[in-house]
């Protein structure tokens, strides 16, 4: 019987026919390593471009930025007391502006007597209701910015008090919350935004037998009133407690005794600090692609084949690659184009009727070559 894992060793000559064998396997193994490692080279040399042209995208944002005249228009707001809280965009006027908060907007809400409730005091609201309560109907009205909406549905056999609850906020798409407070033994029903959506009368209206009998629902309202302030004297409402007007944003955190000041000016410190920002992001460019354009290239130092990599260590990989990928944009034609185009833009001049800043070396920005400055 013959072993098929018999291995030829040169028998008594001493020599090694497998490794001898092993090595001409290798020699001709060569040439595909060698394309399997051009490849490589231009897989890396391709995502080298793609690095480059990102940063190159991303400053392109940042310098169409600078192009618009909203760079150099921030405004600024401020309040004369904490009562108001404001801040102002481009649109907003510089000037002075008078404000007074006589109310603040808040939530209608609706809480249950505890005195009078069939619930005893400290009641298991996760505890199935009785069978006196399945099949009655939980309903009500309110009003939000859509008008009179109408919430109606049916208690299942099994439902909880919590349960019961919690279905008036998903049938009233989070419009009403409504929730059990053991310690006070009261059931609370609100509205989740501030504000008067009835004009005339209340927010909650036509509660059913389940509200009025069972949990003792107050038929007294309290809340639900809109913000009422003067701005320059002319009296206003919002149904919350922000209000926009002539590019300013308002936020009413108090009531004021009294008109107080909102002062909108430019802000100069911001357009100050987004030029700043440009020639830092240019110059991080700058130096970014001469780095790459300069890079020693280590052409002993080929990319690993998959092969390669297991006969190594992670470390011996990670310093081979590590000059493998140096030098990949070595004086690449391309880039030091673009670096020097980039560079004669600086003093390129744009026509400007409206002033005579025609270059961006008017307002004190100069270049080196290695960098801008200002």
């Amino acid at each position: 019987m013959i072993n098929n894992n018999m291995r030829l060793t040169g028998f008594a000559s001493g020599m090694d026919i497998n490794q001898m064998v092993k090595d001409l396997m290798k020699a001709e193994r060569l040439p595909l390593q060698k394309m399997e490692q051009n490849q490589l080279w231009l897989t890396q040399k391709r995502d080298a471009y793609r690095e480059v042209n990102t940063k190159l995208l991303d400053f392109k944002t940042q310098f169409l930025d600078m192009r618009m005249s909203s760079t150099y228009m921030s405004k600024t707001a401020s309040s004369s007391t904490e009562a108001i809280s404001v801040s102002a965009n481009n649109q907003a006027s510089e000037g002075n502006y008078s404000l007074d908060v006589n109310q603040l907007a808040s939530a209608a809400i609706r809480v249950s007597n505890p005195e009078g409730t069939t619930f005893g005091e400290g009641y298991d609201a996760e505890q199935a209701l009785g069978q006196e309560y399945v099949g009655q109907e939980v309903s009500f009205d309110y009003y939000n910015k859509d008008g009179l909406q109408s919430v109606s549905f049916t208690i299942e056999d099994g439902d909880s008090l919590n349960d019961v609850l919690s279905r008036i906020s998903d049938e009233s798409n989070e419009d009403v919350r409504a929730f059990y407070d053991q310690t006070s033994n009261r059931v609370f029903m609100e509205r989740t935004e501030t504000g008067n959506y009835n004009a005339n009368g209340n927010e909650f209206n036509n509660l059913s037998a389940f509200f009025t009998d069972s949990l003792n629902v107050s038929t007294t309202e309290q809340g639900g009133e809109d913000a009422i302030f003067q701005y320059n004297g002319i009296d206003m409402t919002s149904h919350n407690n922000e209000y926009q007007l002539n590019g300013l944003s308002l936020h009413f955190n108090e009531t004021t005794n009294g008109p107080v000041n909102v002062t909108v000016q430019k802000d100069t410190n911001q357009a100050v600090e987004k030029i700043k920002g440009f020639i830092e992001k240019y110059n991080e460019l700058i130096d970014f692609v001469n780095e790459k354009v300069g890079e020693e290239r280590f052409r002993d130092y080929p990319p690993l084949t998959e092969d390669q990599k297991k006969e190594m260590s992670e470390r011996e990989i990670e310093l081979w690659e590590e000059r493998s990928k140096s030098g990949e944009l070595r004086n690449d034609g391309i880039l030091r184009r673009g670096v020097s185009d980039m560079r004669t833009a600086w003093y390129g001049s744009v026509d400007n009727p409206n002033g005579d800043l025609n270059s961006i070396i008017d307002v004190g920005i100069t270049t080196t070559s290695n960098c801008a400055r200002w």
